[in-house]
């Protein structure tokens, strides 16, 4: 039997483009870490992603499941949502791709996003919520306040 050698060649690299392929795509995912914290407050529920490098978010609700979607691929584990909040998150889960994190709800709630700097503030507010949505909390406005005095004064944030 003789041996096709462009064939074994040819199928090596093939492996070797899909070995690299799947190390980049893990590398993607590495380069944009961050977290996921749950806290109940008066009323609702608070969501805080934060991230390296934050790309856009979009939030949206289809059959009581809260999806975040991000325009890159983040890399964050959202396992302990349910337990932060046990009121409103009945599971988490990330998507393969990393491009969005999927939230079973336990009732109907609207979301609502505030980006703040490397935050991301995602608020759970049950259907009978009245007035406004809930601000952000004083040091982090005061934050950003200091970083854009910075800006306008020295032309850089500290």
């Amino acid at each position: 039997m003789r041996m096709n050698w462009r064939g074994v060649q040819a199928a090596v690299l093939a492996v070797c483009v899909g070995v690299a392929v799947c190390f980049q795509a893990v590398d993607a995912f590495a380069q944009n870490k961050g977290t996921v914290r749950g806290t109940e407050m008066s009323g609702y529920g608070r969501m805080i992603l934060t991230l390296q490098d934050m790309p856009t978010v979009q939030t949206s609700v289809t059959s009581g499941v809260l999806i975040v979607t991000f325009q890159s691929p983040v890399s964050i584990d959202p396992e302990k949502l349910p337990s932060e909040l046990p009121n409103y998150i009945g599971a988490a889960r990330r998507d393969p791709d990393g491009k969005a994190l999927r939230f079973a709800l336990g009732r109907n709630l609207r979301p609502h996003l505030k980006e703040a700097g490397e935050r991301v503030f995602i608020d759970l507010l049950p259907d009978n919520w009245k007035g406004q949505p809930p601000g952000l909390p004083q040091d982090v406005v005061d934050e950003l306040a200091r970083r854009a005095y910075y800006k306008e004064r020295i032309g850089s944030s500290p």
